[in-house]
């Protein structure tokens, strides 16, 4: 959450540590007021069975005082208090969310009036997640619909990545957070995170956060 309320707050550029940087941003900051990108479509074809590529939030841009980043930080707790500690972090505060703020029909964020632009893949993501080869690989043995098709001839075409000319910076999808030796071990957040539910609160002299009570 602190990544939106910092690009709401100060703007500027949210990178995961994870990137790596091919060449400089300057035209993409000078040019728009708020960029997010799609990751590679092949993770929501042939691992969430979805035509529609994710939103990541692991590199995000924005001018300061952007509208967009409170809806999300407002989903985020509506979601929270509607779930409790039912969503994971993809879900609740992550890829899926930023998504489901840009794409939603009670919002204009998609709108051909919205100044928030979403880059190709190519951009940000040419590169999978490699470690996930191995269940896109079954899915490719096993599905036979257009999509998947599409899907897995893109794989075999490019094992490397899709990297272009307008390709800025490249993840390398580490997820520290999300795979371990213990991959089927969770925790709920209540184990982590002692303290009473905080929200950030946006003033003029900075991010406060107060207890939900």
């Amino acid at each position: 959450m602190a990544r939106y309320a910092l690009l709401h707050q100060v703007g500027g550029l949210y990178v995961d540590a994870d990137f790596e940087c091919l060449q400089p941003f300057g035209d993409l900051h000078r040019d728009n007021n708020l960029f997010l990108s799609s990751e590679p479509l092949v993770h929501s074809v042939l691992l969430e069975k979805s035509n529609s590529a994710a939103l990541c939030n692991a590199l995000m841009a924005s001018a300061p005082g952007h509208p967009f980043w409170l809806r999300v930080l407002d989903n985020i707790k509506e979601k929270f208090d509607r779930e409790r500690l039912k969503s994971d972090a993809v879900e609740l505060t992550g890829p899926r969310m930023v998504k489901q703020t840009y794409s939603s029909p009670n919002s204009t964020f998609k709108s051909e009036e919205s100044d928030i632009v979403v880059f190709p893949s190519e951009y940000f993501y040419p590169e999978v997640a490699y470690w996930n080869i191995e269940p896109m690989e079954v899915a490719c043995r096993q599905r036979h619909d257009d999509a998947a098709r599409e899907a897995c001839e893109w794989l075999k075409r490019f094992p490397k990545g899709e990297f272009t000319n307008n390709t800025h910076a490249t993840h390398h999808w580490q997820c520290t957070w999300c795979r371990d030796a213990q991959l089927d071990e969770f925790g709920p957040l209540k184990d982590i995170f002692e303290a009473p539910p905080m929200r950030p609160n946006i003033t003029s002299s900075g991010i406060e956060f107060v207890a939900l009570k």
